[in-house]
Formats: structure tokens, sequence, C-alpha cells
């Protein structure tokens, strides 16, 4: 793939492969800047549920913007 890539001009090729070993190790960092509060999985789910309700709140209410 590579030469392919080398042969038709395409600069910065990166394989699959290695592009998603970019992005594992990119989440990885961005995880341990997180402080420990948001590194929990239940955070997230609670915040999306959050979020969600919200929504919902709003659409029930008629409004037609988020705040």
């Amino acid at each position: 793939m590579a030469a392919l890539a080398e042969r038709l001009g395409l600069d910065g090729f990166v394989p699959v492969a290695d592009a998603r070993e970019n992005v594992r190790g990119h989440m990885q960092s961005v995880r341990r800047s997180l402080p420990a509060s948001m590194k929990e999985e239940s955070f997230l789910k609670v915040s999306s549920s959050r979020r969600l309700a919200k929504i919902q709140q709003l659409g029930d209410s008629g409004a037609d913007v988020l705040p």
C-alpha cells in the first residue's frame, strides 16, 4: 500500500493500522490528562443522561432553542 501511495504521489499516506494506533495513543493521552472524576465511565453515562433529559424536557415544553 505504501508503495502504491508513493507512486500516486499521496504524501502523508498512513496505513489504516498505523492510523488506528495513532488514534489509540491520542485517546490514552487524553484519558490521562482528564481529572479523576471524568475518567469514570459512570460520569460519562450520567452526563449523557442529563443532556438527554434536558433535551426531552425542552422538547416537551415546546422550546425550539437549547440554552
